[in-house]
């Protein structure tokens, strides 16, 4: 599938319970997501749903797999914003 003419809806047909069976790695699975047009959020949640892990574990795949590095510091730089927010809102209690 060319991933420039990939939308939400084809891209949610890729089968991820599949690859996984046909004996792809995780960081095989997750680029391929990506590559047919998924979101980080979107590639979590089929994750969970094929794997059966839960969502923390299957937002760490994501997170810290090869596809997604070039997203890495960005995200982590905001996570790191919102826990020093409210930590200041907390102690301004």
């Amino acid at each position: 599938m060319n991933p420039f003419l990939a939308t939400k809806e084809t891209a949610s047909l890729i089968d991820v319970g599949a690859m996984f069976q046909a004996g792809a790695s995780r960081d095989q699975v997750i680029e391929k997501m990506r590559e047919v047009g998924l979101d980080k959020i979107d590639c979590m949640l089929k994750l969970q749903s094929a794997v059966g892990i839960s969502l923390g574990e299957a937002k760490r795949w994501v997170h810290l797999s090869p596809a997604w590095s070039d997203c890495r510091k960005a995200d982590d730089d905001f996570h790191k914003t919102i826990e020093n927010n409210l930590d200041e809102i907390a102690d301004a209690k």
